[in-house]
């Protein structure tokens, strides 16, 4: 009975961590209408525009400002969008006389986006980040403002995720005002941003300041980690004030994660690790997850023993972020020596 029980989390789990991962590589739906007689001919023009517009929102995910750009120099999005497509998706089709209507959908090959990237040596990455608490100042010549509700920075933003970053806010409380005064924001108080980390249970901050005047703005990025204890400068920048700030703010960031977290497809890593299971569940989860991560370039089985199987695993980039592609699924790798490492489920 307890094996059963056991089994049965082992599956829970598995499946609520696979269906709350969303695919970057997914696209959605798109409706189209036409209104002219030669339906057929528009109909084929507006997929085109369709393979275009989704293909490029996903490079657009993946890749940094510059190397969404460098690879736009590389190649023709318009030529090689067709060889990268799995399937198209025609749903609710509506044809009357004088009408056409229906829901397109473009579904991508990943294995295929990424080979292209690395044919042309551009890095990428498709690692979503923890959450990160949003914590934001506003300065001008009249006031200062903290966390509250007038704070026209929390006003105009909503995102709960950008691109690949994930946000949570403040509750713009007396009690996080008290935590974290305008004036301890300002002044960096290394306690009180200790103190609102361990509230909203957060690793991350971001901290934005806004100072305005007449003609311009200017923008402070920084990041504060709860377990180096230290505050580091993202980026500054001066803005005219009818610029829009909050996706100015937003770009930036997200620009910031990718950057940081870049796979780079020249670098190339072997590896020997064991496998250390349970049962054949957490084997097959295990090596499922690894599969499923773009990153890694195979995953072969070397040599079975009963609950430690022996893989050769090659991935591109950096060690550390392939390992917190696995913790994020309560995978943890662990490194043993320059050429080995253990990989099992987190308990």
């Amino acid at each position: 009975m307890k094996l059963i029980l056991k089994l049965f989390f082992f599956y829970f789990f598995l499946f609520n961590v696979s269906y709350g991962n969303e695919n970057l590589y997914e696209t959605s739906f798109h409706k189209i209408e036409i209104t002219n007689k030669d339906f057929t001919q528009s109909k084929i023009e507006k997929i085109e525009e369709i393979k275009v517009i989704t293909l490029e929102n996903i490079l657009y995910k993946i890749l940094t400002d510059h190397n969404f750009k460098k690879l736009n120099k590389l190649i023709d999005i318009n030529k090689e969008k067709n060889f990268l497509i799995k399937n198209i998706l025609i749903e609710n089709e509506f044809i009357s006389l004088n009408k056409y209507s229906a829901e397109i959908k473009i579904n991508y090959d990943q294995d295929a986006i990424v080979q292209i990237l690395r044919k042309y040596k551009i890095n990428y990455t498709d690692f979503k980040s923890p959450n990160f608490l949003l914590i934001a100042s506003e300065k001008d010549n009249i006031y200062n403002i903290g966390l509250t509700h007038n704070n026209r920075f929390y006003k105009q933003s909503n995102f709960n995720y950008y691109g690949l970053l994930n946000f949570i806010y403040p509750n713009l409380s007396l009690n996080d005002r008290y935590i974290l005064p305008y004036n301890k924001i300002i002044n960096k108080d290394l306690n009180s941003f200790i103190d609102i980390s361990s509230k909203y249970n957060v690793e991350f901050i971001f901290l934005i300041f806004v100072e305005k005047n007449n003609q311009n703005l200017f923008l402070e990025l920084d990041l504060f980690s709860l377990s180096d204890k230290k505050f580091y400068k993202i980026k500054n920048f001066q803005l005219k004030s009818n610029d829009d700030y909050i996706k100015i703010i937003f770009d930036s960031l997200n620009n910031w994660w990718k950057e940081k977290n870049t796979i780079n497809n020249k670098k190339i890593t072997k590896k020997n690790c064991y496998i250390k299971n349970a049962n054949i569940y957490e084997l097959h989860y295990i090596n499922n997850t690894i599969d499923a991560i773009s990153q890694i370039k195979s995953n072969k089985l070397m040599k079975i023993n009963l609950g430690l199987n022996l893989n050769e695993l090659v991935y591109y980039g950096d060690f550390l972020i392939l390992s917190d592609k696995l913790f994020k699924n309560k995978i943890k790798i662990k490194i043993e020596n320059t050429n080995e490492c253990i990989i099992s489920v987190m308990n």
